[in-house]
């Protein structure tokens, strides 16, 4: 009576009372309007979802992105999403706790540990949701595949998927409503009837899908911001989600329950990477896994699903990842600095758009070379603006002012969190690099853009003997157009950390010795062909064997040695000479022996020590009888063995010479095979009661380890020697040994250095002060 609209079950009611048809008052057309009379709910949304469905399979069935020639269907790649109930940004922590987290190791898999619950789950348990996350976290694609299955009836199968990218709807002309831009996308979808996307929302039967928070355009932030809150509230019987770059702004919806994307789990990176390549290149799928376990700075990089895309694209297009990783690193900078966002004509507000792509390289590498410095992983907001406002000061047309100053800093680091997510939060008021993978890289790419002489002695060679930098001079060695002087510079920084103690030269000074008659040896068993090489079975390198020897005689006088007895040896020369296998393969059977007897002797004898010391012993007698069958075999040596430019009074002579050392050994190692047996005689049954063999042990056991030490002093004088290494000698060797096998791997990788620098380098590994002297004058 006063001219206002009644809503529709109010006018069914009054018609009901009054026992009219409210259809025929309301005069509805004919067409389309009479699904909507004569369908119920059930049946408008089945109908509904069928007018959507090939709009919704174009937009969200398949996923093209970085570049990818041909797109991938959605359902064949997609990885169900991990989110994270509690928001990073919310959580209180300090930086102590943070770094004492169980298993941390690298900022990514073994990142902050939160309970994670699956996409589906939070979607069933709230209505209204705001999950944020890191750029290339999975959002949109998240959202695609839950309007996907919505549209299948394979998800809240009760409602009418809609889905709106935020940044088009801000674009829409005239800023009209959300409800009329709904209506409109009906209409596109073939559905003639106003009132349906009303109808629907209202009866809570829509999913709306609302994309890209992040996206909307500075000046139609806050009109967007209030029609979503006012539409929300106008239809809040129907389930909302929302999806925003964590730190965009500080967005406040009070009906949404705000959650985040986890990142990637190791199972997740598995199952992405199976399903990638089972659909490009079936081949590769179980090589691409293999490689990514074995390097832990890639497959940190794997917990981004979008940095995930990108190595699957580079290992398909090379079968490989990169030889110099610094490529690669640069190139996952790229896509998070300038490429996800221009793919997608994203044109965001930069507080900070005055500073380049480089210039913004340039600040991101001061940041991480000052923190990583100062062994800082995690580093308060406060202390994160203060490097920012350091670096920009000095830049030309930047305002000095220091309230300004504070101003901009405080917004450059909310920009560079929400656009790149290379900085991201970690707790309340505490950040981090997204991946130490690329503080390691940024921190290398600052030194390399400053590499003089000066900045490499002071800022970074005496780092060398440090595990925590061992990234980063690997990847300035790759970067840097020359090498050889960084690596001269490690390598005299290398030789001062045993150079003082006589102690430990008179050691490098006994396996120089010991190493340089075992190449004698070969050189006598193994002659060179006319071409000065030979067979490729029986190369080697002097070094390599005296990095067998120092981490062989090293290991066997520390009780707890972090040292692998191959890794430095195999390094420097892989096809280690074919007669050192067997010496290989005895005395690391020896060290065993010792090393389980000495366990045995201290009261800590046990069954499962004194089965492995009695293999052990069997497989040193297995090892000399095979040796003797073989030597048994040889003792006649051939004049053709050696080049045809020597006389025949000297290929005799050598010969001689083989004959001699063939039979020595074979004396020898008879003599050894007999004192074995003996001592194996000697030890007790295994399995016999415990009581028993701890007295055993208590009573015999020294005089035993003093009767086998006797014998491999006898027989194998360079492995059974005592040295007496104090803690802190044995520290430093350790030290000594860690940075050579570091020195050794930059030179194997892909580096520029001049060929005399890299021979010079290689042939003074592991040797004594005095040694190295000697070469140079």
């Amino acid at each position: 009576m006063a001219g206002r609209p009644v809503d529709k079950q109010t006018f069914k009611t009054i018609c009901s009372e009054l026992s009219i048809k409210w259809e025929e008052v309301a005069e509805l057309e004919s067409g389309t309007a009479v699904l909507v009379k004569n369908f119920d709910l059930d049946s408008l949304v089945q109908m509904v979802r069928e007018r959507l469905r090939g709009s919704i399979h174009k937009e969200c069935g398949s996923i093209k992105v970085l570049g990818m020639n041909t797109p991938i269907n959605l359902e064949s790649i997609y990885i169900n999403v991990n989110i994270l109930e509690k928001v990073t940004r919310s959580k209180y922590a300090s930086i102590s706790e943070l770094q004492n987290l169980e298993n941390f190791d690298r900022i990514g898999l073994a990142s902050i540990q939160e309970k994670q619950v699956s996409g589906e789950a939070v979607l069933e348990r709230y209505d209204k949701l705001m999950i944020w996350g890191k750029p290339g976290a999975g959002k949109t694609t998240f959202l695609h595949w839950i309007a996907t299955k919505c549209n299948l009836g394979q998800l809240q199968e009760h409602q009418v998927p809609i889905l709106l990218t935020l940044r088009y709807f801000a674009a829409f002309e005239g800023r009209r409503s959300l409800l009329t831009y709904i209506t409109e996308y009906f209409l596109d979808c073939g559905i003639q009837d106003l009132l349906v996307a009303e109808q629907i929302l209202s009866a809570g039967r829509a999913l709306v899908l609302l994309d890209g928070l992040d996206e909307v355009s500075e000046a139609s932030q806050d009109w967007v911001l209030e029609e979503i809150r006012r539409f929300a509230a106008r239809f809040h019987r129907s389930t909302f989600v929302m999806t925003c770059r964590i730190a965009a702004s500080d967005y406040n919806f009070q009906q949404f329950t705000e959650v985040e994307v986890a990142d990637f789990d190791e199972l997740q990176i598995k199952n992405f990477s199976e399903k990638w390549f089972q659909v490009k290149d079936p081949a590769k799928m179980k090589l691409f896994m293999q490689k990514l376990r074995k390097n832990k700075p890639i497959k940190e990089l794997a917990t981004c699903p979008l940095l995930l895309t990108l190595l699957c694209l580079v290992f398909q297009d090379a079968g490989d990842f990169p030889v110099n990783r610094s490529e690669l690193y640069q190139q996952g900078l790229d896509v998070l600095l300038k490429q996800w966002d221009a793919a997608r004509n994203i044109e965001r507000y930069q507080t900070y758009k005055k500073l380049s792509l480089h210039r913004k390289e340039d600040l991101l590498s001061h940041i991480a070379l000052v923190t990583f410095e100062r062994n800082e992983y995690f580093f308060p907001q406060k202390v994160l603006e203060k490097h920012i406002r350091d670096y920009i000061c000095n830049l030309s047309n930047i305002n000095n002012d220091p309230e300004r100053l504070k101003h901009d800093s405080e917004a450059i680091l909310q920009s560079i969190e929400a656009q790149h997510g290379l900085l991201v939060t970690r707790a309340q008021g505490i950040y981090s690099f997204s991946h130490q993978t690329f503080q390691e890289y940024l921190t290398a790419k600052r030194i390399v853009s400053n590499s003089t002489i000066d900045t490499l002695s002071n800022a970074l060679v005496p780092h060398v003997t440090n595990q925590r930098w061992r990234e980063i001079f690997l990847l300035t060695i790759e970067m840097l157009s020359n090498a050889g002087q960084l690596l001269t510079l490690m390598k005299h920084q290398i030789d001062q950390v045993l150079a003082k103690d006589e102690h430990l030269q008179n050691f490098l000074t006994w396996v120089n010795h010991e190493s340089r008659h075992i190449c004698d040896k070969i050189d006598i068993l193994y002659p060179m062909d006319d071409y000065k090489r030979r067979s490729p079975e029986v190369s080697y390198k002097p070094a390599a064997i005296r990095a067998f020897y120092f981490a062989l005689v090293f290991t066997i006088n520390l009780d707890n040695s972090r040292i692998h007895t191959y890794d430095l040896g195999r390094a420097i020369d892989n096809n280690l000479a074919h007669t050192l296998i067997f010496d290989f393969e005895l005395d690391f059977n020896v060290i065993c022996v010792i090393k389980l007897a000495r366990d045995c002797t201290l009261e800590q004898a046990t069954f499962t020590r004194s089965r492995a010391l009695t293999r052990a012993l069997e497989n040193i007698l297995k090892l000399v009888n095979r040796r003797l069958v073989n030597l048994d075999g040889n003792l006649t040596p051939s004049l053709y063995d050696y080049p045809r430019a020597l006389t025949s009074h000297e290929k005799r002579e050598r010969a001689l010479d083989r004959e001699r050392i063939w039979k020595e050994e074979y004396k020898i190692l008879s003599e050894f095979q007999q004192s074995l047996q003996e001592l194996s005689a000697q030890l007790p049954e295994s399995d016999r009661e415990q009581g028993k063999l701890k007295r055993w042990w208590q009573n015999n056991g020294q005089l035993w380890l003093e009767q086998f030490r006797h014998l491999v002093i006898k027989q194998r004088n360079y492995v059974g020697r005592d040295w007496q290494f104090s803690d802190t000698q044995q520290a430093q060797l350790q030290q000594y040994y860690e940075a050579n096998k570091l020195l050794v791997e930059c030179l194997r990788s892909h580096c520029y250095v001049e060929m005399g620098v890299r021979q010079e380098l290689e042939d003074t590994l592991l040797l004594p002060r005095a040694e190295i002297e000697k070469r140079v004058t």
